[in-house]
């Protein structure tokens, strides 16, 4: 079947087999999927559990990860109910999450937890308390009143949260929590039901239209975007710190690829392979690249393959304390990465603004817990940044900071749209007023920054290809 690792299996209980249901993500690319990119399951039946027509019950290996002396990891077996289809045995998602809560369920075999009051299993009131401080009393309470009020409402239970629960480690694990009492409360899809985010990490809803003009794709594509959390980790040294390995993070139900390997060489070998996006790619300019193809004669693919055998080109995050591989120029718009978003406040005050007294008072990794692949320079850069500037309207932790502060437009002054990812329109601004003094508006802040870059670029830039 076309993209079959992309789609989705349940067990239909009235066909009583395994069938491939509609609407995954391997319906959305491909001939196959013409008419099937959507949630109609016509009369397919999808059985949440398979207890009571289960083939046999099986105990799975799951990660906990409270155990061990660096509470690195430890492993519990609990048991699910599988059925065999071809030659693989299958369970349930809702089986696997009862497994892993711990809801003993008759005939099924592993380690259960006593009742609410067993401090030593996994995931029990008790339990949580130990570490939460929060009583296992009001947790009890909570969680029956949010799953009684969703019985007599239809699932009318919703959970508001903000961009406090991205802040903080852990937060994609506790994200998904707060989506899987919703699910199981029957909440989701449901008007006064589900979970509103408010504030915080958030998306463009309309973001086919609006990235084709942010990252000017008409123009060029595609555009160089990676993941800040690597980009920052390693452009603010933080990788010099750490004091531990792979082996804290990774599954302790796992086979232990990783060992304990270094984050920062855990990015550098998903760059090398491929497996995420990381810039700048090289120790060289993409622009010398593309010239020096041309003058060998061959695509630019086959020169960068060929000097990366030759081992005289090497990836950026092989080497981020190279001169040539750190930021030089940082420029913000309608965000305060200094003074709210950013981890590591101290670390981008030191290694990349070099504020005197950055107050970062962790000392350097050990030479063991170094990594083997990225190059230690016994010497940290300090002041990265040659240029700071910032788009803002307001005199915030970054703009206090910034080498430029450009003069921004507020709501009251401007035509602008605003929106989200989780709601399906749009709200339109219209100016009260004119902008004041030297303000600008955001389209004409980068309108004029471009067309300066376009003047300058005839003299310092020429004619190159990327």
């Amino acid at each position: 079947s076309e993209n079959a690792e992309w789609k989705t299996v349940v067990y239909d209980r009235a066909r009583g087999e395994a069938v491939v249901p509609s609407g995954s993500i391997g319906y959305r690319w491909g001939e196959e999927g013409a008419g099937r990119w959507n949630l109609n399951l016509g009369d397919v039946d999808p059985a949440l559990t398979l207890l009571g027509d289960h083939d046999r019950a099986v105990e799975v290996l799951l990660p906990r990860f409270d155990g061990g002396e660096t509470e690195g990891g430890t492993t519990i077996r609990r048991g699910v109910p599988a059925k065999r289809v071809g030659d693989r045995l299958v369970t349930t998602v809702l089986d696997l999450a009862f497994a892993q809560y711990g809801v003993a369920r008759e005939g099924l075999p592993g380690e259960w937890p006593g009742g609410y009051d067993d401090v030593s299993a996994a995931s029990t009131p008790a339990w949580q308390e130990e570490i939460t401080g929060v009583d296992a009393g009001l947790c009890i309470r909570i969680a029956r009143e949010f799953a009684d009020n969703a019985e007599r409402t239809g699932g009318r239970s919703m959970i508001v949260m903000g961009a406090g629960t991205n802040h903080w480690f852990h937060s994609d694990q506790t994200y998904r929590t707060m989506l899987a009492l919703l699910l199981f409360c029957g909440c989701q899809g449901v008007n006064g039901g589900g979970w509103a985010h408010y504030v915080g990490q958030e998306k463009v809803r309309p973001i086919t239209g609006w990235s084709t003009v942010a990252f000017a794709l008409d123009w060029s594509r595609p555009p160089r975007q990676q993941p800040t959390t690597p980009f920052w980790y390693l452009a603010t040294d933080q990788w010099r710190y750490e004091s531990f390995g792979a082996e804290e993070f990774t599954s302790p139900a796992g086979n232990g690829a990783l060992g304990d390997r270094h984050t920062a060489d855990c990015h550098a070998l998903a760059a090398r392979l491929g497996w995420l996006p990381s810039y700048p790619t090289f120790n060289r300019n993409p622009l010398d690249l593309a010239d020096e193809a041309k003058q060998a004669g061959v695509e630019p693919a086959e020169h960068v393959v060929s000097e990366l055998e030759a081992d005289r080109l090497r990836f950026a995050c092989e080497d981020p304390d190279d001169p040539a591989n750190f930021p030089r120029v940082l420029s913000l718009w309608r965000a305060n990465l200094l003074g709210s978003s950013s981890k590591g406040h101290e670390y981008f005050l030191k290694h990349l603004l070099g504020v005197p007294d950055a107050a970062v008072r962790c000392d350097e990794s050990e030479p063991e817990h170094r990594p083997d692949e990225v190059e230690w320079r016994d010497e940290a850069p300090v002041g990265k940044l040659d240029l700071f500037t910032t788009l803002d309207f307001r005199m915030n932790g970054s703009a206090l900071y910034s080498d430029v502060v450009l003069p921004a437009a507020t709501w009251y002054e401007k035509h602008d749209i605003s929106s989200t990812d989780l709601h399906p329109f749009v709200h339109p601004f219209n100016a009260a007023i004119p902008p004041p003094w030297e303000a600008k508006s955001d389209w004409e802040a980068f309108n004029r920054v471009a067309a300066d870059f376009s003047r300058l670029a005839e003299k310092h830039l020429g004619k190159r290809t990327d």
